[in-house]
């Protein structure tokens, strides 16, 4: 068994590791959308001389998309790498790293119900969700949000004005595309269906940048 102030430490060093990995992966993806950018024309051009007008735009959206793969690659490292700070139940080897707080708050396994955490009064796990749900800040839980109302306000820029959309099409499908690779992650890791709403709403600018992306082209 743990004691809570084990598993606070084990908790900051996991967090040493992830928080710097998904910054360095964000800034590598930028980056990388900043070359795609630049190289844009003359590929695009290469492209539909040799493969076709369709396909051509369909290989630099390709490409565009790629760059989501470095974010994603810098999440997956950085969960490998924050393993060896996992939290395990003795029991049933459950990773209860993904939610140090709740395990302090029930001192216990939340699959198998074995007990973890000494020197701990324990609290039912209906207690601790209605107390994170009160004290949990509304910021964090919504943040993915920004991703589909900045697709939503782009989207709407395009049919405004579709000649200004012209030189940044593939730039339409970026919040779209990041906010669905964001808020599936965390629904992933976390099985919060709180993140499944902006999920969708990312998946759905997603489908229409895409289409405002070949509408546009």
């Amino acid at each position: 068994m743990w004691t809570e102030a084990e598993l606070k430490r084990l908790a900051r060093r996991r967090a040493w590791v992830l928080f710097p990995s998904v910054i360095v992966s964000s800034a590598v993806m930028l980056v990388v959308i900043a070359w795609i950018g630049s190289i844009r024309v003359p590929f695009l051009a290469a492209a539909k001389s040799r493969m076709g007008d369709t396909a051509g735009e369909i290989a630099l959206l390709l490409l565009m998309s790629s760059s989501i793969l470095f974010f994603l690659a810098g999440l997956v490292w950085a969960d490998y790498r924050s393993r060896r700070f996992a939290v395990r139940c003795p029991r049933c080897d459950a990773d209860l790293s993904i939610s140090v707080t709740k395990l302090i708050a029930t001192t216990r396994c939340w699959h198998c119900q074995t007990k973890v955490v000494e020197d701990r009064r324990p609290h039912s796990l209906d207690v601790y969700r209605r107390g994170l749900r009160i004290s949990q800040r509304r910021w964090l839980v919504y943040w993915f949000w920004i991703w589909p109302v900045l697709g939503a306000a782009e989207s709407l820029y395009a049919f405004l004005d579709p000649r200004a959309t012209v030189d940044f099409q593939p730039i339409l499908i970026l919040p779209g595309l990041i906010g669905t690779s964001a808020a599936g992650w965390a629904f992933v890791r976390t099985r919060d269906h709180r993140y499944l709403h902006a999920l969708i709403a990312s998946a759905l600018m997603l489908g229409l940048g895409v289409t405002l992306f070949f509408w546009y082209s």
